[in-house]
């Protein structure tokens, strides 16, 4: 312990000798941390975004070369290194842009979250490989969530892909990469493979000690006095907690 505060009276004695030398460095340092993340968010801030749907064909005649290609032309947007006035005095930063799968409204949806300069880049690769595809503006899907996620109603669910090898090494390492029409996947609807249908019933509809099971979004099986289907059936609750259930 007395070793302990030697070494800190040590500390204090040679910052009282040189604290004019050393303060100007220190309140340097905070300042220039606190400039940067200013002029980024006023940067960031300043960025004009747009939420738009690309509705692809079902049957596509395509292998994944040409989302791939897609991604290769939206390198486009990479700066490769800034002036420094661009950087210190602007703010900014590397533009970034989002491509996203969501399910809801039984369907899948495909979106891209993207800077608005950049969107006749991305019209352009698309189109280069879905001719026949229809890019729109729409609005933010993600207002329809609750401003406060995981709620009673939702959960929240995330993971993140990392390189398996040095980042030298191309990613595009899948195999059946070169065209072939054996290689094609068309997208097809849930509802071409199964007959879909939805539920009347609530989850206050369920009693105890009911004569049929009862399958709500809840983890657990309910039960019920009456059934509305007598049939093989796989059960996907509409929202909440995602659970596949089989019957």
């Amino acid at each position: 312990m007395d070793i302990i505060l030697g070494i800190i009276n040590q500390i204090i004695r040679v910052f009282s000798l040189f604290w004019w030398a050393i303060l100007p460095i220190v309140v340097f340092f905070l300042f220039w941390e606190f400039w940067m993340m200013y002029i980024r968010n006023r940067f960031i801030q300043s960025v004009k975004w747009e939420m738009l749907e690309i509705k692809i064909p079902q049957n596509i005649e395509k292998t994944p070369k040409a989302m791939e290609l897609v991604f290769t032309e939206m390198m486009a947007t990479y700066s490769f290194g800034f002036r420094p006035v661009a950087k210190y005095l602007e703010g900014r930063v590397e533009s970034w842009l989002s491509f996203e799968m969501v399910g809801y409204n039984g369907g899948v949806h495909f979106y891209v979250y993207i800077p608005s300069k950049f969107r006749n880049l991305l019209e352009s690769a698309i189109y280069a490989q879905y001719s026949e595809a229809e890019i729109n503006k729409v609005e933010d899907y993600t207002q329809i969530l609750a401003s406060t996620l995981p709620n009673s109603v939702y959960d929240l669910w995330g993971t993140e892909l990392i390189l398996g090898k040095e980042n030298c090494y191309p990613i595009r390492t899948y195999h059946y990469f070169e065209d072939s029409k054996e290689e094609n996947c068309p997208l097809i609807k849930l509802g071409e493979l199964f007959n879909v249908k939805t539920g009347n019933k609530n989850a206050e509809d369920a009693i105890d000690n009911g004569d049929y099971p009862f399958f709500t979004r809840s983890a657990e099986t309910q039960r019920i006095d009456t059934y509305e289907y007598d049939q093989e059936a796989l059960l996907l609750p509409g929202e909440g907690n995602f659970q596949i259930k089989y019957y």
